[in-house]
């Protein structure tokens, strides 16, 4: 089973983004892995084969789950080593690494568990430590001279040209390298043709030719022209179709076959055929500046911190945002924009619900034996917090709110907290940093509080609720 979990909200969240960005300083791992289909396309399309010899699609059995990890970060000790880090630094990279992969702890049905071997789906530095061992893994096999000729890798999918007779031995020679690490190929098709990544490689005569690839369950349904979407959200999809039809080396008449195909999409989109050939004349200019001059390159990688443009995002509210898109970009920052309607807001959670017992926000206690409340806050489970409140009234300790308010009144303790039925969770936040705002305008709105403070934030705003 492979499991997914959520690791934005994981301790070490922050740690394997830092992690992340610090080894794009040393560079790629291997020789053998493509960045994207671009990369992979420049590197295959001069390629000759012989006529004993045929392309080949490898594929790796749910990579994650499948990883030694600790082999992995030998990889990764041995990387730094060869990009001159300092002992130093490599135990510091090392240590966060192992705390980052050890802590695998996830919830499902109420439970617990702990993922005792290989990656968890879900963790930002999965991807990294799965690229680690991969590049070992071929490095290996390549200094025992096991690895054909051609060999690309994007991830967990290889694409790779070898003697047609060597096809069963190399296969049987990957999957008994380690246990947990299995193969499985995919063979050309009576057209000679293998899908990889996003073309279609199909070999004419001893070269390659390439076209588009989709999958057969594809749909030509994009955000439509009606939709109430940014105009930049909504031709997302036609600028990314159209920069891989004039990136990509086609044939004429796989070109005009994309070209119509795009055409095809945005009519059935709501938009129209101009749209479509104003981003091709765009695309197309921007690839030859750059083939015939670095300078636009060179000045966009010289661009320090201050000069670079930073992106924020904003809720999309045309009869606002409309107006904020100069402003900003006179800051040097672009607007980018979100939409809260979304068809997951509609069909709801699909996660196990958490108990409300189990949450953290801003909660209200309410007094059995009169109208006043007290609003407050928690970062851990409510029913955590809702204990040490109970604590506090049985050692009478009257310089906290709830205890003061019980023993100043002499209303009954019984019923105040000990159970749920006068506790009520008025908020749910996973965010601590916006805890203090949401209860000080809880405890502005409400007139009858216990509270002995009027809140962690004080300001003229609230008083406008």
């Amino acid at each position: 089973m492979r499991k997914i979990v959520a690791g934005y909200s994981s301790p070490f969240a922050k740690i394997s983004k830092w992690l992340v960005a610090e080894f794009k300083k040393f560079g790629s791992f291997g020789e053998f892995s493509v960045k994207n289909v671009f990369d992979f396309v420049e590197k295959v399309k001069d390629i000759t084969l012989s006529d004993d010899e045929t392309m080949i699609s490898f594929d790796v059995t749910a990579l994650f789950p499948s990883i030694p990890v600790n082999i992995a970060i030998e990889a990764i000790k041995t990387h730094l080593k060869n990009n001159n880090v300092s002992e130093h630094h490599i135990s510091v990279y090392t240590n966060a690494i192992n705390k980052c992969m050890q802590y695998n702890c996830f919830q499902f049905r109420g439970a617990y568990y702990t993922n005792s071997f290989g990656c968890s789906m879900g963790n930002s530095l999965s991807p990294l430590v799965a690229e680690a061992f991969m590049s070992k893994f071929e490095q290996d096999l390549h200094a025992r001279q096991l690895l054909p000729k051609i060999w690309y890798r994007y991830v967990d999918d290889v694409f790779a040209i070898v003697k047609k007779d060597d096809v069963p031995r190399l296969l049987n020679c990957l999957n008994s390298c380690f246990e947990s690490i299995k193969f499985t190929t995919e063979l050309p098709d009576n057209n000679r043709s293998l899908p990889f990544l996003d073309v279609l490689v199909t070999q004419v005569g001893n070269k390659l030719n390439f076209s588009i690839y989709r999958k057969p369950t594809t749909t030509m349904r994009y955000i439509t022209n009606d939709s109430f979407c940014s105009y930049q959200n909504k031709l997302a999809a036609f600028h990314s179709m159209v920069y891989r039809l004039v990136r990509l080396p086609l044939s004429v008449a796989d070109f005009k076959s994309e070209y119509e195909h795009i055409i095809r999409v945005a009519d059935v989109n709501g938009f129209d055929k101009s749209l479509v050939d104003k981003l091709v004349h765009k695309h197309s200019n921007k690839i030859k500046k750059q083939q015939h001059s670095t300078l636009f390159e060179q000045n966009r990688n010289i661009a320090t911190d201050e000069e670079r443009q930073r992106f924020v995002s904003f809720c999309y509210a045309p009869t606002i945002t409309n107006h904020l898109d100069k402003p900003f970009k006179r800051a040097n920052m672009k607007l980018v924009y979100s939409n809260n309607y979304k068809l997951s807001t509609a069909l709801g959670c699909t996660k196990d619900t958490v108990p409300i017992n189990c949450r953290s926000g801003i909660y209200q206690i309410s007094c059995s034996d009169c109208e006043f409340k007290y609003i407050g806050q928690t970062r851990r489970a409510l029913q955590t917090r809702i204990t040490e409140h109970m604590r506090s009234i049985k050692n009478k300790d009257v310089q906290k709110a709830i205890p003061a308010h019980v023993y100043n009144t002499n209303h009954s303790s019984k019923h105040n907290i000990n159970s749920l039925d006068n506790v009520k969770l008025i908020k749910h936040i996973n965010d601590p940093k916006k805890l203090d705002a949401y209860e000080s305008i809880f405890i502005t709105k409400e007139k009858h509080l216990m509270n002995l403070e009027k809140g962690p934030i004080e300001s003229p705003l609230f008083d406008l609720l």
